[in-house]
């Protein structure tokens, strides 16, 4: 059996037996290897695609509101921004966009009522991303 031989090589605490069929035999173990950098690919690349698909939730939450006038708002900014969040300032807006949309809005717009919380930077950064805030003005 052609299996068989290869089994030989492969340590078996990293090594995976997989049923497959091959041509003329009904099933035949097949044995993959995965090494500790394989591995180690693998939960990156999980990691990533994570981030990734926070990240479009993220985008589709903003852009979903609940009023147009929020979905602009939340909406543009996240599709500027987003790609450069990591994930724990991603962690962050997503804890925003949990807050409902009046208390976003009278942030948004009238630029008070935020200092000293958790959100105030952030919310800074979308009243100067849409040109809300005075110019020349720094975050109090």
């Amino acid at each position: 059996m052609i299996a068989g031989r290869y089994r030989k090589r492969l340590r078996p605490s990293i090594a995976a037996k997989v049923t497959a069929p091959l041509l003329g035999v009904k099933t035949a173990t097949v044995v993959m290897q995965m090494t500790d950098h394989a591995t180690s690919n693998v939960e990156v690349a999980a990691a990533m695609r994570d981030v990734e698909i926070r990240r479009r939730r993220a985008a589709y939450r903003a852009s979903h509101r609940g009023t147009k006038e929020m979905d602009h708002l939340m909406g543009r900014f996240a599709e500027a921004r987003l790609a450069a969040y990591e994930s724990d300032a991603l962690a962050r807006f997503e804890r925003l966009l949990a807050l409902p949309d009046p208390t976003l809005q009278v942030w948004i717009f009238s630029g008070r009522g935020f200092d000293g919380i958790e959100f105030s930077d952030l919310i800074h950064d979308i009243r100067a991303f849409h040109g809300l805030s005075q110019p020349g003005s720094s975050p109090t």
